[in-house]
């Protein structure tokens, strides 16, 4: 094998290294209010909590979810990495389910720091935030699981 065809699959092995290391929630962390028990969440229970579908966590508490515009990146990457679909799809979800149901979106929020606000206020609170966002004491990061 010539060296730049060598070094071309070299670089995309890397890519894919790389891209595999930081997972699906590489660009935003998962928080809730830190009376939540545990440390991880279900990807399936946390879809169904962004789409409406899980109103009250396991003990009863109610649950409240907190988006970020939808103007956010960070929006977006949890959209697809967390729910599995892209923003226009979610958006056309709860388009849907307003104009069905008495059931609501969830709350927006402007910046990480309002969810982070908003999260640590409020028991059963769920949100996301920027990877790179400091969260301190006053919620917990829960990591996903398939």
């Amino acid at each position: 094998m010539r060296s730049g065809a060598r070094r071309v699959l070299l670089l995309a092995g890397a890519q894919c290294l790389l891209a595999g290391s930081l997972g699906a929630g590489e660009d935003f962390k998962v928080i809730v209010h830190s009376s939540q028990p545990g440390t991880a969440i279900d990807r399936a229970l946390l879809t169904r909590i962004y789409l409406g579908g899980a109103s009250r966590w396991g003990d009863g508490t109610p649950v409240t979810p907190v988006d970020q515009t939808a103007r956010a990146p960070v929006r977006a990457s949890f959209c697809v990495g967390a729910l599995g679909m892209p923003l226009g799809r979610v958006q056309s979800h709860w388009i849907d389910v307003v104009t069905s149901s008495r059931r609501r979106p969830p709350v927006v929020k402007r910046s990480d720091e309002e969810v982070i606000a908003l999260v640590a206020a409020t028991p059963g609170a769920i949100g996301y935030v920027s990877a790179w966002a400091p969260t301190g004491d006053s919620v917990k990061v829960l990591r996903m699981v398939d």
